[in-house]
């Protein structure tokens, strides 16, 4: 049954009559089943969304299966572009516990995919057979890979976009390994080498890489995520310091060109963002309009700065391993101002807040600390300025709890613009 939220959006995007029976867990499982009755789901349960207005919408679930847990995922196009759905038909699948590689539905169009299918990912039925394992493994890391059985655990999968995994060998081999799109590789690949660790910063080494199958191989470091840390309701302050003075060094590196290339005008992701967030509140557009405009006013860019950022900075983006501080991914690295990985960081932290997850009251002390320590590090306050670039990012991370299929996702989402507003407004 769709919430009141998912129902008003399905009527308002008449171009996409597949949403109804995305947003609808019960219903697209019941469908599965009526057209492969060998299935062995149960209930699915949604938790990721890549939503293009009026052309095209993805829904990643997970479900019990006899097997254990499983994922699979959903999408579907307007009518008019449903040869994209019919070549689902011809291509080749893997079968798996569920019973099913992926399904076609010609009404709505949509397609169906059970894991390790994926439309774009098409290497990741190399991890489900052992010998397929170890030539993909084989690929990456040459002639290092030791003899002996090799498991993978997953970690993290974005549906045609991305798929992290943990290999582990009984000879001691742990990695790592990361699955990308054509168009994501290549500077992730470059990422990976374009920052030589010095100071308190650490990265994952990386191991290896395969051209061909675009997979990245990075050492496995043990450790706890700082987001854990946080959750558990004791931040640490000195391991956030530590964080802020680790981004000091990040830096003082100078940009790649693939960096540089990879560099968006601020005032260009407001609008995407804001964009983002009009789509699925459109009653909020007005508002949404008002700070995009402010934000333009205050924080335009007419060109890169000399300097590279994370660019996608959270605390679960940073691994405490012992005493030591690693951060990792790399992957969306790239020229800007440095305070947008500060604010990016304590956004985050906010909109955790807001889902629940963390008291709000927190926020404030844990990105003083990170302020601390990279001022200590880098003898540079960037607290002036820091309110306007966290509002930035909670406008760009507005629509995550829609994305997340958080329950409330429309309230949190007015939630998250209303403080944006009241950091960009502040002092007014």
């Amino acid at each position: 049954m769709l919430s009141p939220a998912d129902a008003d959006l399905v009527a308002r995007d008449q171009r996409l009559p597949g949403l109804a029976l995305l947003f609808d867990e019960t219903a697209l499982s019941e469908e599965i089943k009526r057209r492969c009755p060998a299935a062995t789901i149960g209930d699915l349960r949604a938790n990721y969304v890549r939503y293009k207005p009026g052309t095209s919408c993805i829904v990643g679930y997970s479900a019990r299966s006899r097997s254990g847990e499983t994922v699979l995922y959903a999408r579907t196009h307007t009518p008019s572009a449903s040869a994209k759905i019919e070549k689902v038909a011809a291509q080749g699948h893997v079968d798996n516990s569920i019973g099913f590689g992926a399904i076609t539905i010609a009404s709505p169009p949509m397609a169906v995919y059970a894991f390790p299918n994926d439309h774009e990912l098409r290497c990741l039925p190399h991890l489900q057979h052992p010998q397929r394992r170890r030539a993909l493994l084989h690929r990456a890391l040459y002639d290092s890979l030791p003899a002996g059985d090799i498991g993978y655990e997953p970690l993290r999968y974005k549906p045609e976009r991305r798929y992290v995994a943990r290999v582990s060998g009984g000879s001691g081999l742990r990695l790592r390994l990361k699955f990308y799109i054509d168009r994501d590789f290549e500077l992730a690949k470059s990422n990976a080498r374009a920052v030589n660790p010095s100071g308190p910063l650490r990265f994952a080494p990386v191991a290896g890489h395969s051209d061909r199958r675009k997979v990245l191989a990075f050492d496995w470091v043990e450790g706890t995520s700082l987001r854990e840390i946080i959750r558990s309701g004791c931040p640490r302050p000195e391991l956030v310091a530590s964080t802020g003075a680790a981004l000091a060094h990040l830096h003082r590196c100078k940009p790649t060109k693939r960096m540089r290339r990879a560099w968006t005008p601020y005032a260009r992701q407001s609008v995407i963002a804001g964009e983002a967030v009009a789509a699925i509140r459109p009653d909020l557009g007005q508002r949404v309009e008002a700070v995009v405009h402010r934000f333009n006013e205050e924080l335009s860019d007419d060109r890169p700065p000399p300097t590279a950022i994370h660019g996608d900075l959270s605390a679960d983006q940073i691994l405490v391993s012992g005493e030591e501080i690693v951060l990792l991914d790399l992957d969306r690295a790239r020229a800007g101002h440095p305070q947008v990985d500060i604010g990016s960081f304590a956004a985050n932290l906010l909109v955790d807040a807001f889902c629940g997850r963390l008291p709000k009251e927190a926020v404030p002390g844990i990105t003083a600390s990170l302020l601390d320590g990279y001022r200590h590090e880098a003898g540079i306050d960037l607290e002036p300025r820091i309110q306007r670039f966290i509002a930035a990012n909670l406008l760009r991370l507005a629509v995550e709890p829609f994305r997340l299929r958080h329950r409330d996702w429309s309230d949190v989402v007015e939630a998250i613009l209303g403080h944006a507003e009241e950091l960009v407004y502040r002092g007014d």
